[in-house]
């Protein structure tokens, strides 16, 4: 996963492959930097699988979450199990089989200062329009609580549907794994 960060505005950014030049920030236009992890592919800071298109891919989503609990505060992780339950159930609704060999790819990792979470499907794309908080409705607010919890999100709309959204871990967490 090709991840890279503005350092002039914190924007955090996946970055497809195959550019000759150096990525710019889609926010500020600044360079962008490629960030290091933490961990190595297989260890507990960070995940990647491939969800069925069904009802149960929102529960298998938080699960797989649960594999950076204990290096992640409680109110984060509950925090992001929500976040991506509500991104997983839009795919499941939204998104076409085309894509991810008919499946939804759910990706993220953990670094010193942030979470990290991406959903993919084979969708052909959309703007995102999360909505008005104060409108009383029934349904349709997987976008508005993704804008309201997320520290960053956004939509890439490119050879599929990208949904991803990072939060900021809290300090005294980032620390004690330093530490320990």
């Amino acid at each position: 996963m090709p991840y890279a960060r503005c350092r002039s505005c914190g924007l955090r950014s996946y970055v497809a492959g195959g550019h000759a030049e150096r990525p710019r920030c889609p926010r500020c236009d600044a360079l962008l930097v490629l960030t290091a992890l933490t961990a190595s592919p297989d260890g507990p800071s960070r995940f990647r699988r491939t969800l069925a298109r069904d009802a149960d891919a929102p529960q298998a989503a938080r699960q797989a979450l649960r594999r950076i609990a204990r290096v992640l505060d409680r109110d984060s992780l509950e925090t992001a199990q929500l976040l991506v339950s509500e991104v997983v159930t839009n795919a499941v609704k939204h998104g076409s089989e085309l894509g991810n060999g008919g499946g939804i790819a759910l990706a993220g990792f953990l670094d010193e200062e942030h979470l990290y979470v991406e959903v993919s499907d084979g969708g052909t794309g959309f703007e995102p329009r999360p909505g008005e908080p104060g409108v009383v409705r029934t349904s349709g607010w997987g976008l508005v609580l993704v804008d309201q919890l997320a520290d960053g999100w956004g939509v890439t709309n490119e050879s599929d549907v990208r949904v991803w959204f990072e939060l900021r871990r809290r300090e005294a967490n980032a620390a004690a794994d330093v530490a320990g």
